[in-house]
């Protein structure tokens, strides 16, 4: 760092240890450099957003990116927001602080949601085409199995329609077989010479004719049912299950593949205590609330908090004061001796009052000896030496 940037940081140490706080810059540059990196991880996910379902148009892109851009300069906003109420001395602008830095935080709770669903969107897109896929081939092996039946439906049908032409024509025959054999008899005839001649003429029974025709008709009924039924057999045999239910085998297990590479899809089973290919939709969009959203929020107020904390209120503490030391000796100690030698005065004044009393009562009446017992004068040896 140079000289100039040192002495600017100190000119704003100063500068805030008289407004009464001090700011830790490497706390705030923590929070300016979260903020950072949500922004640059916003717009990145916005512009592949935009060219994800812009479609290359140029336009339509970059009005996909206005709102984000705009969202961007709000979420760098926020900590000078919140740096300004920390340090802001009146409670009305610390209370419009506040409320604009919460309003900052929700643009980057959207944001930063955005962020934590576009995370989960390529696993997402894998599972909902593995299960679509997955559908369609269930469906057209539903309808192959409809199919089927009705293949089989058909085949049961001619065969019923084979066995009721051969039961027919089994009936036929015996009724042809029942009845009785053709009447033959001799009869005698006379030819243009004279001659008798006879020959042998049978009559068949009546209802011969008939049942020749319903034999007829039998057998060529059965002929169809059986043409019938070969062709229903070979329409049949054409009709094979065996790739559409291996095509939608291969299909379950690439979208179970799909599913538990999904951490969402993980995560949700761990939560609700299921397996991942058991999760509804609302289940997952339930987890998704919960696992993006509040994380989101989380984030958001990181930045936040870091810079509230980088803002430490200072001690109010005196600030010295250079006293002249001869001026305050005078100032204390000149009152003390005037007040001293006031009472020394008094007390010496009243001292001579007292005995001027006293020398003045002594003359108006004269003091008595006191006569008592006499004592033995001692008188020392070195006296008398």
């Amino acid at each position: 760092m140079t000289d100039e940037t040192l002495g600017y940081f100190a000119q704003k140490a100063a500068f805030n240890a008289r407004q009464g706080y001090r700011i830790d810059y490497k706390y705030l540059a923590m929070a300016y450099g979260i903020e950072i990196a949500v922004v640059a991880t916003s717009l990145a996910s916005a512009w592949f957003f935009a060219k994800l379902y812009g479609h290359g148009d140029g336009t339509t892109m970059a009005m996909m990116m206005l709102a984000p851009i705009a969202y961007a300069g709000i979420e760098i906003a926020r900590v000078p927001l919140a740096l300004a109420m920390r340090t802001q001395p009146n409670w009305f602008w610390k209370l419009v602080f506040a409320v604009m830095v919460l309003c900052a935080v929700a643009v980057s709770v959207k944001s930063l949601s955005q962020l934590g669903e576009v995370m989960f969107r390529p696993r997402l897109i894998d599972v909902t085409h593995a299960t679509t896929e997955l559908k369609d081939a269930q469906s057209a092996q539903a309808t192959y199995a409809a199919k089927i039946k009705g293949a089989d439906a058909v085949v049961a049908q001619r065969t019923s329609e084979l066995t009721d032409a051969e039961a027919r024509l089994k009936a036929v025959n015996s009724e042809l077989g029942a009845l009785p054999a053709d009447k033959c008899a001799r009869v005698w005839h006379t030819n243009r010479n004279g001659q008798r001649y006879s020959t042998q003429e049978c009559h068949a029974d009546a209802r011969q004719g008939v049942m020749a025709a319903n034999l007829v008709d039998a057998q060529k009924a059965r002929g169809d049912a059986s043409e019938k039924l070969d062709a229903a057999r070979a329409a049949r045999d054409t009709l094979d299950a065996g790739p559409t239910d291996k095509q939608v085998g291969a299909l379950e297990l690439a979208r179970r593949d799909a599913v538990q590479n999904s951490q969402l899809h993980s995560f949700t089973g761990m939560f609700f205590g299921k397996d991942p290919t058991e999760v509804t939709e609302a289940e997952l969009h339930s987890f998704l609330r919960l696992f993006v959203f509040f994380p989101a929020i989380f984030a958001a107020l990181a930045a936040t908090a870091l810079a509230l904390a980088s803002v430490t209120p200072l001690r109010q503490e005196p600030e010295p004061v250079d006293l002249d030391t001869a001026a305050a000796a005078t100032f204390l100690l000149d009152p003390m001796a005037d007040a001293i030698k006031r009472d020394v005065l008094a007390a010496t004044l009243e001292e001579l009052a007292r005995q001027k009393a006293a020398d003045v009562a002594a003359e108006v009446k004269p003091v008595e000896p006191k006569v008592g017992p006499m004592r033995p004068t001692v008188v020392p040896p070195s006296a008398v030496a």
